[in-house]
């Protein structure tokens, strides 16, 4: 991008602006909240797989019946 398209740009996003009856405060405050948003979603989204990998992770090997009247069993899990 040169100079004269970059001068471009930002006299467009002036004009648009200007005709909605915003100003450059207004632009600045709608983008930080956007990026906050989309940050706080990132952060929910991995914290989500982070929890879908551990459940992965455990692996139900083996059960054995210990104590016949209450049929309780002992799982032998491996984690990855």
């Amino acid at each position: 991008m040169n100079a004269d398209d970059a001068t471009a740009n930002i006299n467009s996003l002036d004009s648009l602006l200007v005709s909605e009856g915003l100003d450059i405060g207004d632009f600045i405050t709608a983008i930080d909240a956007i990026a906050k948003i989309k940050a706080r979603d990132l952060k929910k989204l991995d914290k989500e797989e982070a929890e879908e990998r551990k459940k992965q992770k455990k692996i139900s090997v083996d059960k054995e019946l210990v104590y016949e009247p209450e049929r309780m069993y002992l799982f032998t899990e491996i984690v990855e």
